[in-house]
């Protein structure tokens, strides 16, 4: 969870309310001002909806993919896939690994 927590912030899907006082103690102790931030959470289901946009990118198969998935049918999958990756991007998000 720490790892995916992280990842979300490195990513600027999530911020914390720590993150936001810890922020602040910084620039208040620099003399800056506070940062108006509101806490933000990741897109629900936004990892396995970006697994599904790439995937179907870069192996023009959404029948495999929805099975992957476990939809019941294509269908499904069309209801939530925009189609608006290319395979150089899914190339590259399959290449992501952790440090």
């Amino acid at each position: 969870m720490h790892r995916r927590t992280e990842a979300f912030k490195r990513a600027g899907l999530l911020i914390e309310a720590d993150d936001i006082a810890y922020e602040n103690r910084k620039r208040e102790a620099r003399g800056e001002p506070l940062v108006t931030w509101q806490p933000t959470h990741p897109p629900k289901n936004c990892l396995r909806h970006s697994f599904a946009t790439y995937h179907v990118a870069l192996h023009r198969d959404p029948g495999k993919t929805a099975l992957i998935l476990s939809h019941r049918n294509q269908q499904v999958l069309y209801q939530h896939y925009l189609g608006i990756a290319t395979s150089a991007e899914a190339e590259k998000y399959f290449q992501i690994l952790p440090r």
